[in-house]
């Protein structure tokens, strides 16, 4: 399986991130390993020693790959190689904190293959609905007033809310 989350909104994006690896590690325990690539300043190769790496004990793995599309060299070679990964057993997460054009080719290519979600900034009505959601959460309440104030305070940064 193959995930794309990117967008600037990182906390919304960690948060997701954090949930769909939780779900697998209740799936399959300890037979699952999760590995971090940032090739922001690790090499592709990385990635791949860790993808074909087999081992007697655990069957599946996560590989969370971290700015593949600042890494132009990386992702014309994920872009190639796509089919194989669509069809491995392991769990792949691209990870981009940032906003992706929409005619991209490798964005393109993972809508096809994967599942992608996008995390622009929230605001209005959304963002008050998330804070509120957040807050009832923490199993509390907030009133209007104390709403506003924080999210005048905080614009659309979702870190700052929580």
């Amino acid at each position: 399986m193959i995930f794309l989350l990117y967008g600037p909104d990182e906390y919304r994006l960690v948060q997701k991130l954090k949930e769909i690896i939780s779900r697998y590690v209740e799936k399959y325990g300890s037979f699952l390993v999760v590995e971090r690539i940032d090739l922001f300043c690790e090499q592709e190769s990385l990635f791949w020693d860790n993808f074909h790496q087999t081992s007697l004990f655990s069957q599946r793995k996560v590989l969370v790959v971290e700015n593949v599309f600042s890494n132009l060299i990386a992702k014309k070679e994920f872009l190639k190689k796509l089919n194989e990964l669509s069809t491995a057993e392991h769990i792949i997460f691209f990870i981009e904190k940032k906003a992706i054009k929409e005619k991209d080719s490798f964005l393109m290519a993972l809508k096809e293959k994967g599942k992608v979600q996008e995390f622009a900034f929230l605001t209005g009505k959304k963002l008050e609905a998330f804070a509120r959601e957040q807050v009832a959460l923490a199993g509390s309440t907030i009133s209007d007033e104390a709403l506003n104030i924080i999210l005048s305070q905080t614009k659309n940064n979702t870190w700052l809310l929580f």
